[in-house]
């Protein structure tokens, strides 16, 4: 991902590098000598560098806190409805290969939602049958957000999963954890 203060640094060694050769071309101002390009330009190299750095890093951290938070918060929506609560999944990095993203995603011992997670994919042409075979008995929720002649929403209880389709086209719009009416 290229930030701000990665292009700063790029071009500030860019100019660097002109500078050495031809310090009129990239200092307009005062003195205008190889020293005062190399302070000036490996200066904000580097602290563009720096920042970038810390700002990834920083970033990085508020994103896990804000997913944790989120997650809790579902869990209180959950016992407050009195369903029951799966212990909250473990945050993954985004080095993580699938296979071990999957395994760390979902909710422990939860195989229908394991399935609906892995083979629900939008545009794909499932129907409620198939879906109903392999993430149990389903309810009807009504959609909030969406036109309800053309987007259905189907909540399935033991997976834990909405499903969305599209009637006109008989196809999935999408789906989400939980229960959810848009």
């Amino acid at each position: 991902m290229v930030t701000l203060l990665s292009i700063v640094g790029h071009i500030a060694f860019f100019a660097f590098l002109i500078g050495m050769i031809r310090p009129q071309l990239v200092i307009w101002w005062g003195r205008r000598s190889r020293r005062d390009v190399l302070v000036l330009y490996l200066s904000l190299f580097i602290a563009s560098a720096a920042g970038a750095k810390l700002f990834a890093d920083s970033s990085h951290d508020e994103g896990q806190e804000y997913l944790a938070q989120l997650q809790k918060e579902a869990a209180e929506a959950r016992k407050e409805r009195g369903e029951a609560v799966a212990p909250p999944a473990s945050v993954v990095s985004a080095e993580a290969t699938p296979s071990v993203a999957s395994e760390k995603t979902f909710a422990p011992g939860n195989a229908k939602q394991q399935w609906g997670m892995m083979n629900i994919t939008t545009g794909s042409q499932m129907g409620l049958d198939t879906l109903s075979q392999e993430l149990g008995s389903f309810e009807e929720v009504k959609v909030t957000r969406y036109n309800p002649a053309i987007i259905k929403a189907y909540y399935f209880r033991e997976a834990d999963i909405t499903v969305y389709l599209n009637v006109g086209q008989h196809v999935i719009s999408h789906w989400r954890l939980g229960r959810a009416s848009e």
